[in-house]
């Protein structure tokens, strides 16, 4: 009953076929007629399905000469550099906040001076309501009666 194309045991001799079944390999011949009709017979499409499977294998398997990955060693650098970075920022945000504290501090200095001058006693109703709209800025720079009171005493 087997015709000479579909003899796959002769083909492949007694070797255990390493791609799909000859089984399957009919059925799919028999779901594609067209490759029976390019002359394609059950021994064609195992050695085609043995020879995409040795060449994933192929691909898939690592080259003997290449190490395998080094998973801490990778791990340990970009930590190294993830620290380093976050110290140079930290650094670099120590640095900008002693910088804004500076800041802050020389603005309080200069407003105290401004204000010996202008008005030492604090009783222009200018000075008054300007510090009564600029609350929040005086809050920020420190500045309270107390501190005031403090810088004129050491005057």
């Amino acid at each position: 009953m087997a015709d000479e194309k579909n003899d796959w045991r002769s083909k492949l001799g007694e070797k255990k076929p390493r791609g799909v079944s000859p089984d399957v390999a009919r059925k799919i011949l028999d779901l594609n007629p067209k490759l029976r009709e390019e002359g394609k017979d059950t021994a064609w499409m195992v050695g085609q399905s043995a020879s995409a499977q040795q060449g994933n294998k192929a691909a898939l398997a690592p080259s003997p000469s290449a190490s395998p990955p080094d998973s801490q060693k990778a791990f340990a650098a970009q930590q190294a550099a993830l620290d380093k970075d976050d110290a140079r920022i930290d650094t670099e945000i120590k640095r900008l906040q002693e910088e804004k504290a500076a800041n802050k501090r020389r603005t309080l200095d200069e407003l105290i001076a401004w204000l010996f001058e202008n008005d030492p006693e604090l009783r222009s109703p200018m000075t008054q309501q300007t510090m009564s709209e600029t609350k929040a800025f005086l809050d920020r720079i420190g500045f309270s009666m107390k501190v005031y009171s403090d810088a004129k005493k050491k005057r």
